[in-house]
Order: structure tokens, then C-alpha cells, then sequence
């Protein structure tokens, strides 16, 4: 039988159309929809007799309308009927065109019917995958039945969508860009996308990352946030580079951070330090005593440090202040911890820890 979607969906598209009466009937002669808007009466019997006979075409007259009854079927079976109705007398040329037109689209709507079925086993195959032991009779099952091989380096993408009703369009496109490798599926809000790397020679994972994502963005509508993860060698190393891209994306959200790509390479020291036993920072740092003035100068002004890779110049201008000010704060913190972070390595490692300790203490989540 017709999905009563589809009919609808083609009378919505030929009621454009008023020189022609399209009406298209189900199996049982019941009424699917019709562009008629008088409905004029027909004689039920006659179209379900038309619809168990043999015949393919049934043409009628009705005083001044013609009328022609054409079979329309999925595969060997009927899956409806179409009547076409006007006052020209030679309809049927139409109605064999529209036959042709309804049977591609029943056609389709199973193609697409089946692309969903595949693509739901992927999104079976991720929640495994996800899982913090997963069933590894159950991942070789489902990487069989999508064609997929189980353990070959994919890259972890988490596309995350303004508008999450787009995630049902992005599922049922073509979204794979050198490779059938690709697992594809909706999880949580957002599109995942364990996308198989295949890396032109000599171009780093990151290059090739920002190639498919910039074909990504030119060929769907999608508007959003990419996370880009680790690349997973092997099935069970998918679940923990997702706890690195959740963490990122709980970092991003807490800092309002302005972009559309974060990539969990750039924020891995600050990931490090988050999983830093704070207990052993508060004892190293306990005897340094900070009022709150202090330590969000001493916070904001080591951000600016570290964005800016040390550079003074840039440091200055983004903090708002002379670089001569700068220049002053370098040498305070030079005189009271004994350090140099912009000439030494090991200080810039000390500062970031320092950094890091006085926002957990003075945003309160990591003390008194």
C-alpha cells in the first residue's frame, strides 16, 4: 500500500496544477487524497472491481469529464490508483506520465526508508561503542551488518546544532567524503561522527580534519559547534575520547568561548590540569598568601601570557594596558616567586598550575 504521507505529499504538489482533477485511491478504494475540491461522487464497486481485475487502465466518461483509472505499483504488487479528470479528451498520455512519476517516488520513499534503517544501526553501533565496557560480539555484529571495519583510526567529531531539527535532514544526506568508512549517527542532541582518516601524504590529521569539515559546512545547511577529538585506533578507545570532547564541551559552555571548531588538542593542558589532584596544589601552594585584587590580576594577566604564547606586545594590547604596566607585573612576580616565564619553559609550567589553582580557589570550587 501507498503511505498516506506520500499521497498527500504529490496532491499538495499537483493541486499547482488546476487544469487536471488528480485523486489518488488506496487499495480498498478508500479516498487517499484528491485536488477535487467538489470530491465529485464515484462508483466504489467499479474502481474496486477495476483494482482486482487485470486491467492496468480504465477510462470513463462522465457527462462532460473524462476520467482515466490507472494502476500505480511497488514492485509486482498495487500499491494505489490514480484517477485523472478533465475535459480533454486525451488525458492519458498525463496519466501514464503521473503513473511513472508516483511509482519513482513510492521508489525513493523506500530507498530512504532503508538508508534510515542503516544509519539507525550505526547509532546502535556508537551507544555500544560509548559504552565503558562495550560487547565486543555485539560491535563485530553491527560493524558487519553496516559494512563497516572495526578497528581502523577514526577521529571523533561531535557537531552540535543551533537548531537540533536539523539533526533528522544531516542523517539522511550523504555525508561521507572520501571513505564508506565514516559511522554516522544522532546521540544526545548531536550528530557524532567517527570519521575514518584518510590523510593525504604529508598532511597532518588536523589539516585533513579542517578539509572534510569545510566540505561539510559547503555541501549541508548545518549551523553550529564542531568538537574534534583524539583519533581511535581501536573500538574501545571511542568512550574515553568522548569524556574528552563532553568535558570540552562543559569547558566552552562555562567560558562562553566565541567559535564554531574547538579541537581537544588546544586545551589538553587545561584538561591535565582539571584531573590534577587539587589537594596536592592546595599544599603546594598554601603558603602564598592572595587577596582577591591580586589574584584576578595575577589570573587575568597570565591568561593574556598564555594565549599570546608570551609575546609582551600582544599580551599588552589584549589585557588593555601599557606595556611598560606588564613589563612591572613580570618583575613583581619575578621577585616573589623566583620565576621567568617568558625566558624560561619550566616557569611557564609553574604558572599555569598557579593559574589554574588561584580560578579553582577564588571561583570557589576548590576551597575556603
Amino acid at each position: 500500500m501507498i503511505n498516506r504521507k506520500i499521497a498527500q505529499e504529490y496532491i499538495d504538489t499537483l493541486a499547482k496544477f488546476p487544469t487536471y482533477q488528480i485523486s489518488i485511491y488506496g487499495i480498498h478504494g478508500d479516498l487517499l487524497g484528491t485536488t477535487n475540491t467538489n470530491q465529485n461522487s464515484y462508483d466504489k464497486k467499479v474502481l474496486l472491481d477495476f483494482i482486482q481485475s487485470s486491467q492496468l487502465i480504465l477510462e470513463q466518461k462522465n457527462r462532460d469529464i473524462n476520467s482515466v483509472f490507472i494502476k500505480i505499483f511497488d514492485e509486482d504488487k498495487i500499491a494505489c490508483c490514480i484517477e485523472v479528470a478533465a475535459k480533454d479528451n486525451n488525458i492519458l498520455p498525463y496519466a501514464t506520465a503521473l503513473k511513472m512519476s508516483l511509482e519513482i517516488r513510492i521508489k525513493y520513499d523506500k530507498i530512504q526508508t532503508k538508508e534510515q534503517k542503516t544509519l539507525t544501526l550505526q547509532e546502535q553501533l556508537i551507544e555500544q561503542l560509548l559504552m565503558e565496557h562495550p560487547k565486543i560480539d555485539k560491535v563485530y555484529e553491527l560493524c558487519e551488518q553496516i559494512h563497516r571495519t572495526i578497528d581502523i583510526p577514526r577521529r571523533l567529531i561531535l557537531l552540535i546544532p543551533e537548531d537540533r531539527s536539523v539533526l533528522n535532514t544531516l542523517i539522511n544526506m550523504n555525508l561521507y567524503y572520501d571513505t564508506n568508512e565514516d559511522i554516522i549517527g544522532r546521540f544526545d542532541g548531536m550528530l557524532m561522527i567517527l570519521k575514518a582518516m584518510n590523510p593525504k601524504k604529508d598532511e597532518s590529521e588536523t589539516e585533513y580534519t579542517s578539509r572534510y569539515l569545510d566540505f561539510f559546512d559547503s555541501n549541508t545547511s548545518f549551523n553550529g559547534t564542531a568538537l574534534i577529538g583524539y583519533t581511535a585506533s581501536q573500538y574501545d578507545q571511542v568512550n574515553f575520547f568522548y569524556q574528552n570532547l563532553a568535558w570540552l564541551k562543559q569547558y566552552i559552555d562555562t567560558k562562553k568561548t566565541a567559535g564554531k571548531r574547538f579541537y581537544f588538542q588546544n586545551y589538553f593542558d587545561i584538561y591535565m590540569l582539571s584531573q590534577f589532584p587539587f589537594g596536592i596544589l592546595q599544599q603546594f601552594f598554601a603558603s602564598i598568601q592572595w587577596s582577591p585584587e591580586n589574584a584576578i590580576e595575577f589570573i587575568q594577566t597570565t591568561e593574556a601570557l598564555i594565549q599570546n604564547n608570551y609575546n609582551i606586545v600582544r599580551s599588552s594590547k589584549d589585557l588593555y594596558v601599557h606595556k611598560n604596566t606588564l613589563m612591572y607585573r613580570l618583575a613583581k612576580y619575578k621577585k616573589e616567586f623566583d620565576i621567568d616565564p617568558v625566558n624560561s619553559e619550566a616557569d611557564r609550567t609553574y604558572i599555569k598550575l598557579l593559574n589554574y589553582y588561584l580560578k579553582q580557589v577564588f571561583e570557589g570550587k576548590g576551597g575556603q
